[in-house]
């Protein structure tokens, strides 16, 4: 595709001690088959070796390089750093350890030129490097745009598809009334999702694979996180304006799925503090399934069921 007037995009890039991987994230934009972009890459107070990789990746393209150092902030408050800064007509982020395809920037300018969307969302697949080579898994594609039923869409949609919003392609002019939360530790794709879907932004999908998301080995799971994330994404719902009924009903679905996740990692009383807090911080989240968790995690050692569990897959064989 050629554009006789191409628009440049910023590609807003936080980085925190990022050492290992940026030097390939950087090198994913520029093998961009569509050439008008700045890199925007912003330093959250590293610890590592990061800045200095920075800068000499800046030295070696510095017409399409700028670096920008913060004390260490977090990624939301990077990324509007980032924002305030660029000079493009449309705006992508990437995440300091994920990669483009080649042709992500073509493919989505091309795509929010002729529709005159404001966004252009795509398909994400998730990585992980190994021992035995890369492997690449998993496809997500994003929800599917309409005009009355876009914030509800967005609302129910699964965990594994808030990592979308990252593939999106934004006109800069949504990031004038719209701003990453610096009070948000996680959630803060998904929250900044929402606000996009209510306001009346149009989007657009596109069923190409643009970004891959990087797996890490150490994401196990860990009590007071998982915690973290459930509270963010509780404390989110609590404020959205749309269908009381069905957020209500995506609330208790959270802390359903999360109980059972800290249930399955072997942490009894971390389930009931888990719940207690929810009981008495977003008692509208709170339903009979959860409690019926909390009950087997009191009465029934852990032992006992995994015992049970054998069991009930062996008489359903």
């Amino acid at each position: 595709m050629v554009l006789i007037h191409s628009p440049t995009i910023s590609v807003i890039v936080p980085c925190y001690n990022a050492e290992k991987t940026i030097r390939e994230t950087v090198g994913s934009v520029i093998a961009q088959t569509y050439t008008s972009y700045e890199i925007i890459l912003i330093d959250d107070g590293s610890k590592d070796e990061t800045i200095n990789i920075l800068n000499e990746l800046k030295s070696s393209c510095s017409h399409q390089i700028r670096v920008i150092q913060q004390d260490n902030s977090g990624v939301s408050c990077a990324r509007n750093n980032g924002v305030r800064e660029s000079k493009g007509k449309f705006i992508t982020f990437l995440d300091s350890d994920d990669l483009f395809s080649t042709d992500k920037l073509e493919k989505q300018v091309e795509a929010i030129v002729k529709s005159g969307v404001d966004a252009v969302f795509s398909t994400l697949e998730r990585f992980e490097d190994t021992p035995d080579g890369r492997v690449f898994f998993n496809l997500t594609q994003p929800p599917e745009y309409s005009i009355d039923g876009y914030p509800i869409t967005v609302l129910e949609m699964d965990l594994f598809s808030y990592a979308n919003f990252s593939t999106g392609l934004f006109k800069k002019e949504v990031f004038e009334s719209l701003k990453w939360n610096m009070e948000r530790k996680t959630g803060e794709d998904w929250e900044l999702w929402l606000e996009f879907s209510t306001v009346g932004f149009k989007a657009k999908e596109i069923n190409v694979t643009t970004n891959y998301y990087r797996k890490h080995d150490n994401n196990s799971t860990k009590l007071y996180d998982t915690y973290m994330t459930m509270d963010a994404h509780l404390s989110i719902l609590s404020k959205q304006k749309i269908d009381a009924k069905r957020v209500n009903q995506v609330a208790k679905r959270k802390v359903l799925y999360y109980s059972q996740l800290v249930s399955y990692e072997g942490h009894r009383l971390g389930v009931i503090w888990m719940y207690l807090n929810v009981f008495f911080c977003y008692p509208h989240a709170a339903s009979f399934a959860s409690v019926k968790i909390i009950l087997k995690n009191i009465l029934l050692p852990q032992y006992l069921r995994q015992k049970i569990s054998v069991i009930k897959k062996l008489i359903k064989k």
